[in-house]
């Protein structure tokens, strides 16, 4: 147990004294002012005029300035005396003796929220340490993953990438840019890219992880939000005392449906048709298909698939009658879009 005893002693046995912490009072007199348990005063031990301050169990937050104020017929004699802790604190495996320093803790962060493309938002973290910590806040963009599959080719897989991300191909004195798909608008919807680019600085079966960064402080504020502008947002309290504390806030965009491609396959008399109808949204959107403005069910050689990212309307053992033009209809609780094929 650490213990202190900050020695000050009375002039004589009319005069009084106090102690305070910079402008609190502890004691006055014998007075104890202060509801902490571990001060007290010490007095008439081998000298009767001493008045000195005792603290038990020392931790960092005690550090600072105390004052032993003295009153006496003459004139008040102020005594000052600056308590300095020392902590030991764990950075990087080693071992620092620190001097009034605390290491960065973040006590509050925004929760979870979820915002329309278009609105504002506003986000907040804030930290205590000594010195203060610097806040600063990064947009962790999702990740990408090399993924090896029984074929002839190699797949570089990025999961809810934004559109603006790329890869980049330097193999044979030359260089690649291979950008993802306008399809890629949620966590949902993953894109491939093969064959697979080799990217500088990563390797196979590695995740790739980067994001960008914004001005330091407190607040984070994004006006006219975007859905590239979805995902985690890291928020980072640094004051190079100990490793940084980081916390993390998810942002989910909600957005109107885009049909990004509708397409046919396998058209002829007696085969199976396939048509296929991908939207990008969130929420995610539900699907609905036409023919000559009737809608389509399922049943009588008709099948429907719908999943949060795609629709598939398969036509079996197709017919004359099976000939026309289709519309796919993807609404979600933002809007609506819609697209045609003809089979």
């Amino acid at each position: 147990m650490h213990l202190v005893n900050s020695q000050c002693y009375l002039l004589d046995g009319i005069s009084k004294g106090a102690w305070l912490n910079r402008s609190s009072i502890i004691f006055a007199g014998n007075d104890k002012w202060s509801v902490d348990p571990r001060v007290s005063i010490v007095s008439g031990v081998g000298d009767k005029h001493e008045y000195s301050l005792q603290i038990t169990k020392v931790d960092v937050t005690d550090d600072g300035l105390y004052t032993c104020s003295i009153q006496s017929e003459r004139s008040p004699r102020p005594k000052l005396l600056n308590l300095i802790v020392k902590a030991i604190l764990p950075y990087k495996h080693c071992v620092a003796m620190a001097h009034n320093l605390l290491p960065p803790k973040i006590y509050d962060i925004s929760s979870d929220i979820t915002v329309n493309e278009g609105s504002n938002m506003s986000l907040i973290c804030t930290a205590s340490g000594k010195p203060e910590p610097i806040i600063s806040w990064r947009h962790i963009t999702p990740s990408a993953r090399w993924v090896r599959k029984e074929s002839p080719f190699d797949l570089l897989r990025l999961l809810s990438a934004p559109r603006m991300d790329k890869c980049a191909r330097t193999q044979s004195n030359r260089e690649v840019i291979v950008q993802t798909s306008g399809l890629v608008g949620e966590e949902s919807q993953p894109t491939s890219v093969f064959p697979l680019p080799v990217v500088a600085g990563c390797l196979p079966y590695k995740v790739l992880s980067s994001g960008r960064k914004y001005d330091s402080g407190e607040h984070l504020n994004i006006t006219s939000i975007t859905r590239d502008q979805a995902g985690k947002y890291e928020c980072s309290a640094l004051n190079d005392i100990a490793s940084p504390d980081t916390k993390t806030v998810k942002v989910t965009v909600n957005f109107a449906p885009t049909i990004h491609e509708i397409k046919s396959h396998g058209i002829g008399l007696g085969r199976n048709a396939l048509l296929r109808c991908e939207a990008a949204a969130v929420p995610a959107p539900t699907y609905e298909w036409y023919k000559s403005e009737k809608r389509i069910s399922n049943g009588q050689g008709i099948e429907i698939k719908n999943l949060s990212s795609r629709s598939v309307l398969t036509v079996n053992n197709m017919t004359e009658d099976h000939f026309g033009n289709y519309t796919c209809v993807a609404t979600n609780k933002l809007g609506m879009a819609n697209a045609s094929v003809s089979l």
